[in-house]
């Protein structure tokens, strides 16, 4: 067990070393590189300038930089982001495409935790022995799904601290909105908890380690995979009637006249995108869909159960994450991981409460 956590950590730091590699204006610190920046290529970046552009040098909040583009903000600091030299966007999206990316090693070793650990359980009939010495089956389910939760929630907090570890090595303060990043942590938790309980249910289920390492690599192809293909399915049928065209006519003329800034972005739930607002006149509606209406609420419904939605290329969280957190899709998500954990619960425990145990 502390073999493959081990493992996990080092895979943490494989995987968010990865991360920060993206992130010049960060990594420049510790090193002799170099880097320029602005339009032109007009300032030089090394390690004795780079905290001058960071963030933590802009004297703006992160939230600023969360609803830049999205919704109004102060007028200083729109212009501050839009004109100004600086890495501020980038850290926000490198801050929050890390947080996305906390479940990658913790499913990793949770996939073969569950089996080697577990599946002892099973080979050697200590399952058998439990059962007769007056434990019930639900009790010994339950054991195991809650040590497993214990575990993931360790591999998930030691992602966080190596990332801890990064960003005082390399002396950066990432801009950080605490309720959507919180949010998209604890989808991160629930994530991992949800490939545990389907693991745990095929493992229990059948008694086999073979089904739970085949049930646990699906699981990461699941999830690994860039695009849901519903997704792609769904926004195929989307048209843009004469009056969305009309409306991108008159939007373009409102963009000279009153700026990027004037404008409000709202996520529509029901379409899986987004309305444009100027105050409280919308300005640019949904597209619209082709698809029979019951069709249309089918495959939202189905997009919506997918307990990885905001970390797929679909919708790009990591540069998204105040619009799906006010929106409410991050929300949702949530329901979905707690939805997909207590029906595979269920379903594992009614299994192995019916199975024959040798």
């Amino acid at each position: 067990m502390w073999a493959l956590m081990l493992c996990g950590l080092i895979a943490s730091v494989y995987f968010l070393s990865i991360s920060f590699e993206d992130l010049n204006t960060v990594t420049v610190f510790h090193t002799k590189e170099h880097f320029y920046l602005g339009n032109y290529n007009q300032v030089y970046v090394d390690a004795g300038n780079a905290k001058e552009y960071r963030f933590e040098s802009l004297g703006i909040s992160a939230l600023d930089i969360e609803q830049y583009n999205w919704v109004p903000i102060d007028r200083d600091a729109y212009n501050l982001l839009s004109n100004g030299v600086h890495t501020a966007i980038a850290e926000s999206r490198m801050f929050n495409g890390t947080i996305i990316a906390l479940h990658y090693a913790p499913v990793i070793m949770i996939a073969l935790i569950i089996p080697v650990f577990f599946g002892i359980l099973f080979s050697d009939g200590t399952i058998k022995n439990l059962v007769a010495g007056g434990y019930s089956r639900r009790k010994i389910y339950l054991s195991a799904l809650i040590y497993s939760f214990i575990v993931d929630s360790l591999m998930i907090l030691f992602n966080i601290l190596v990332f801890i570890c990064f960003c005082i090595y390399y002396e950066w303060k990432p801009p950080v909105y605490i309720p959507s990043a919180l949010s998209a942590l604890i989808i991160e938790v629930l994530l991992v908890f949800t490939v545990s309980a389907v693991v745990i249910s095929a493992l229990f289920a059948s008694g086999k380690r073979t089904a739970a390492f085949v049930v646990g690599f699906l699981m990461m192809a699941v999830l690994f995979f860039e695009y849901n293909p519903i997704t792609e399915l769904y926004s195929s049928y989307w048209i843009d009637s004469p009056t969305i065209i009309a409306e991108y006519e008159e939007y373009e003329g409102l963009i000279q006249k009153y700026g990027f800034n004037a404008f409000e972005n709202r996520f529509v739930l029901s379409k899986l995108t987004f309305e444009t607002y100027l105050g409280d006149r919308k300005v640019l509606s949904a597209p619209e869909s082709n698809l029979p209406k019951p069709v249309h609420f089918a495959l939202v419904t189905l997009i919506y159960l997918d307990p990885a939605l905001s970390v797929r290329g679909n919708l790009g969280y990591s540069g998204y994450n105040y619009i799906y957190y006010s929106g409410g899709v991050l929300f949702i998500e949530m329901a979905a991981n707690i939805f997909w954990i207590t029906l595979s619960t269920l379903i594992g425990m009614i299994w192995f409460k019916k199975r024959e145990l040798h």
